[in-house]
């Protein structure tokens, strides 16, 4: 399995990380030619609520194997950067969690990636992480 990653808006690059699609699948389809159908498409789509219209459009005509759904960014920051050590975890996790609700209604994947990816900065105990449960 291989998987391209699908990111619009990206706050980081300040570019869409659009797969050209066509040139993935040639690769693919030659990979199985060679290696007898073992090489399966997948993507990681980057799920963010400005974009989504973008990103449904973008996905409605093409295949892939298997489809990861996960939450990078809100359109300021990516939820790694060092400023987001320095923010209120009451504040920013309960924004993440929203976008993670809205990311797993709107997109159809098969697996939602790294859940934990929007406070992994704040280095949080589990006893910590719970007062921020829904």
């Amino acid at each position: 399995m291989t998987t391209e990653h699908f990111d619009l808006a990206n706050p980081v690059t300040k570019v869409d990380d659009i797969p050209d699609y066509e040139m993935y699948s040639q690769t693919i389809n030659s990979l199985n030619k060679r290696f007898g159908n073992r090489v399966l498409k997948g993507i990681k789509i980057g799920y963010i609520a400005s974009e989504k219209d973008r990103i449904i459009d973008y996905l409605a005509d093409k295949d892939y194997d298997l489809k990861l759904l996960s939450v990078h960014h809100n359109g300021q920051f990516d939820y790694l950067d060092d400023e987001v050590k320095d923010m209120d975890p009451a504040i920013v996790i309960p924004q993440y969690f929203a976008q993670l609700s809205e990311a797993l209604v709107v997109i159809e994947a098969d697996v939602f990636a790294h859940f934990d990816y929007g406070f992994r900065v704040f280095g949080l105990s589990v006893a910590e992480f719970k007062q921020y449960e829904a």
